[in-house]
This record gives C-alpha cells, structure tokens and sequence, in this order.
C-alpha cells in the first residue's frame, strides 16, 4: 500500500503524441495512435490455421492443461 490515494488523468491525444514524437520516428508514433486510439488493428477473429495446419481443431488452454496435468506435476 502507498498509504495515499492515486489518481488517474487521461493525457490528451495532442500532447500525447507530442511527447511519443520527441523520443521516436513518426511512423511508430502513427501506428500507436492506429492500434490503440483508432482500433485500427484487431486480432481477435478467430483463424483456421491450426486446423489447417495439423488436421485437427484447435483446443482451450483448459484442455490442453487438463490433458497434460501429469506430466506438469
């Protein structure tokens, strides 16, 4: 515990990317304000490529821990 409260202040876009520019190129600056403001970037579809690539579909971490719980004890 800090034994004080903490408070959260949004920085504002334009000062954001202000300061991101000073200590970096400008494309990595757009792309950070593509992902994270613009959503640009969104990788939650999910993909057949497990399927595809062992000819069996993917399965949940849960199944995988469940199904190899001996071997991790």
């Amino acid at each position: 515990m800090l034994g004080r409260p903490l408070r959260f202040a949004g920085q504002p876009d334009d000062e954001a990317r202000a300061e991101l520019s000073a200590s970096m190129p400008v494309e990595y600056v757009e792309a950070f304000f593509n992902f994270y403001v613009e959503g640009a970037l969104d990788e939650s579809p999910v993909l057949p490529t497990v399927a595809e690539l062992t000819g069996r579909p993917a399965r949940t971490f849960r199944d995988w821990a469940k199904a190899h719980a001996a071997e991790l004890a």
